[in-house]
């Protein structure tokens, strides 16, 4: 985000504007500038957005003399707007770091969200900026996310493990991880919330929806211990089987094979047609499915026989490797 924008400032919202439903509006005054396009930045103007933009799972209520950093593209007239993507708003800290002209960009708006995480008390919301510090952050920062991987609120920690993750996806980075999957997996309370600090996981498992991405790609294989314990120990209803079964589709390798194979009767077609897919790409074995424009409908009376056919197809190649056994069939 912060290497796209064109203008990032500091800025005070000054008074809050009636906005269209599903938008907030607001007129702010530009304290500081993190980044600019050379042009000149008004010291004051009206700003609106898509209400979801506001972040108040981090704590930041929307009213009148909150401080916020703000990511900015230009408009035709040459005024700001902010950016439609989430993370365009975010909060800023009370104490900010010194000015410094020669900074980076992204090392001022490490070192403001730095300061926000220290005046930060909340688990959740401190949790989620430990994330977000995260993407303007470098392997040389890790020191910063250490203190918080050892403390004893589990959100917090998780926090300070999706991070360091992000930064260094190594072994060692990915274990805590796969232990803390483990654990929540036991008692999944407040799925969504976890799935929004482990966030990296579930866009890496998508890897193959945005052309292999080299880093999306990198990042699902050095996950590929979480999306297995997914597959081993998650619920069939649980989110966290979609995000498995897909990345394993992507990145999955022969040690895989059984674990998408257990789920190829799942009740959802759309999990039922990725492992199909998954299996082939893993055996060498291309698995065209047919058009289907939307799994919340009906599906075509052709994609049952279908399933049975690629099935048909893998079930060789599936005792070959002792997935199957010499007489059993997988087929409905």
């Amino acid at each position: 985000m912060v290497s796209k924008a064109e203008v990032i400032v500091r800025a005070r919202v000054t008074k809050i504007v009636t906005a269209p439903f599903e938008r907030i509006a607001f007129e702010g005054t530009v304290l500081s500038t993190l980044k600019t396009d050379g042009k000149p930045v008004p010291k004051t103007q009206s700003f609106g957005a898509p209400a979801p933009l506001w972040p108040t799972e981090l704590g930041l209520e929307f009213r009148e003399g909150q401080l916020v950093l703000l990511v900015l593209t230009r408009k035709g007239g040459g005024g700001l707007n902010i950016v439609n993507n989430l993370g365009a708003v975010l909060p800023a800290a009370k104490h900010r770091p010194p000015d410094n002209t020669k900074r980076s960009p992204e090392k001022s708006v490490f070192l403001e969200l730095r300061s926000l995480l220290e005046e930060t008390t909340d688990a959740l919301p401190l949790a989620k900026v430990l994330v977000l510090l995260s993407h303007v952050a470098s392997k040389d920062d890790l020191e910063v996310f250490a203190s918080y991987a050892a403390s004893r609120d589990p959100w917090i920690r998780r926090g300070a493990y999706a991070a360091m993750a992000r930064l260094d996806p190594s072994l060692s980075r990915i274990s805590p991880i796969v232990r803390d999957f483990e654990v929540h997996l036991e008692n999944p309370e407040m799925d969504h919330v976890f799935w929004d600090i482990y966030t990296d996981i579930g866009w890496a498992s998508r890897c193959g929806d945005f052309g292999m991405d080299e880093h999306l790609t990198s990042q699902a294989r050095a996950y590929l211990p979480v999306y297995r314990i997914l597959l081993d120990r998650a619920p069939q209803d649980c989110r966290g089987i979609d995000i498995g079964i897909e990345a394993l589709k992507n990145v999955g390798t022969r040690e895989d094979l059984g674990r998408l194979y257990r789920f190829h009767a799942h009740p959802k077609a759309w999990v039922r047609h990725e492992v199909l897919e998954g299996l082939g790409r893993i055996l060498g074995k291309c698995v065209k499915r047919p058009m289907i424009t939307s799994y919340e409908m009906p599906l075509p009376a052709e994609v049952a026989p279908w399933e049975n056919a690629a099935l048909a197809e893998l079930e060789p190649m599936l005792r070959a490797q002792g997935i199957i056994e010499e007489s059993s069939t997988g087929r409905r």
